[in-house]
């Protein structure tokens, strides 16, 4: 085994300060550290790397942590609500509300009509019930805490009836069974993986049923031989019964995507009107805000809710109550559309293909092939998974440069972009392409060697 092309942590050190790296001079030792250490691992496996290119491995990342390591990335995947690119983006006027918040003082925790000590989720309270019709309702730091802190007050130690066709895994290995039993709760499947009836929730009611939930199925859906029971008709069996209906709405929505185009998606106003006790969604997916998790219900359930001591451990911050409560009043004043999920569902296939039009006629690259294709764009964060809709972008071919090698020099510039394949093209999707993108992504592709 040859060490003898590693370099020493203070030759890289000396290397770094030739190219002007922002970065400060622990974290530069630290990914140095990292990066020979792994150099080292290699050539105890017998394969070979030189000095140049563990100094290139290490000025990859550092360049990755110039300034900032969370970034602004330009979406071109055609998937709205995505969950690896941060899900939905704020509005504009919301986001900078939320930095004169969080860059004064504000009444987080002050009530400044009674002048005394206030409660965080009575900023938002009023509003969100106005919305929905709800009797009462508060909020915690994500749905998975929603989800949680909901069966752990309402049915600790109690069994949970839910459908086997909701016992879903969505992204990051979140599973509806492993938050119920780390509730406290005990989990009873009731019916079968494609049919459940109304006398399968029947059947198993006992002394120790504490709730029936129905789940969002997320992102995937069934067809075929299936059945499933509509939340009306659990709520008539569930106050027949003295029994909880709970159900997690997953992405929650508040209009009507049919107007869209997309598939019918139950709203939140929806389950509430049909006596559901409990609900619970996701606050940054189709509502357009920050991330949370809101529980809106019956006043008693909430208040049980509100007192449980984990809520300390699952509030939010002023910054997360400063988007969602703009973001609600967009919806509270028929503004929705000025959210930017409603934005890029509404633009159509003719301004996607202007926009593609603009590239192409602006990239100056004898190396790069473009070319308009039509494909399928989705709306995305486990909503609608049924639907989706036609999107128009720009197919990318270059001479000397492979897919995945374009793909890696549009993740690494200052201000990354994120397409997908499509067939043999890098594929820019122009769906979610919006505001100025459009310029980063014709300096990128000039650029492109």
């Amino acid at each position: 085994m040859d060490f003898s092309q590693i370099p020493s942590v203070s030759y890289v050190l000396e290397e770094i300060k030739k190219s002007n790296f922002s970065v400060p001079h622990d974290l530069c030792v630290l990914i140095s550290q990292k990066e020979i250490e792994r150099a080292r691992k290699i050539i105890k496996k017998g394969e070979n790397i030189s000095k140049e290119k563990i100094l290139e491995n290490i000025k990859t990342k550092l360049n990755f942590y110039d300034k900032s390591a969370l970034k602004r990335v330009i979406n071109a995947t055609g998937i709205i609500v995505h969950t690896n690119l941060g899900r939905s983006p704020l509005n504009e006027l919301i986001a900078k509300k939320i930095v004169e918040t969080a860059t004064n003082y504000s009444n987080l925790e002050y009530d400044l009509l009674n002048n005394k000590r206030g409660k965080r989720d009575s900023l938002i309270r009023d509003i969100l019930i106005a919305l929905t019709g709800a009797e009462d309702a508060t909020v915690v730091n994500n749905n998975a805490a929603a989800v949680y802190i909901t069966l752990n007050t309402l049915a600790n130690k109690k069994e949970v009836l839910i459908s086997r066709s909701e016992l879903i895994e969505i992204g990051g290995s979140f599973r509806i069974p492993d938050v119920i039993a780390s509730s406290g709760a005990i989990l009873r499947e009731v019916g079968t993986t494609n049919k459940t009836h109304l006398r399968d929730y029947e059947s198993n009611i006992n002394e120790l049923t504490g709730v029936i939930m129905k789940a969002h199925q997320s992102n995937f859906y069934q067809e075929g031989f299936v059945e499933s029971v509509e939340i009306d008709k659990l709520s008539d069996l569930a106050k027949r019964r003295k029994i909880l209906l709970y159900e997690d709405l997953g992405s929650g929505c508040l209009v009507d995507l049919r107007k869209y185009g997309l598939s019918y998606e139950p709203t939140v106003q929806d389950s509430i009107r049909k006596g559901v006790d409990i609900v619970s969604f996701s606050g940054d997916k189709l509502l357009g805000a920050g991330q949370c998790g809101i529980i809106l219900g019956r006043n008693e359930l909430i208040e049980k809710i509100r007192k449980n001591p984990l809520m300390r451990v699952l509030r939010v911050d002023k910054m997360t109550l400063c988007a969602l409560e703009g973001t609600l009043r967009l919806y509270l004043d028929k503004r929705h559309e000025e959210i930017p999920v409603y934005k890029i569902l509404a633009k159509n296939v003719d301004e996607m293909r202007s926009d593609a039009n603009r590239i192409i006629s602006n990239v100056k690259n004898d190396n790069l092939m473009l070319k308009i294709l039509e494909s399928d764009g989705r709306l995305g964060g486990g909503s609608t998974p049924k639907s989706s809709f036609k999107t128009i972008g720009v197919g990318l071919i270059h001479k000397k440069l492979s897919t995945k090698e374009i793909e890696v020099f549009l993740a690494r510039r200052t201000v990354p972009i994120v397409g997908r394949v499509l067939d043999e093209y890098y594929f820019l999707d122009m769906k979610t392409v919006c505001g100025d993108d459009i310029e980063f992504i014709l300096n990128a592709l000039n650029e492109m060697l």
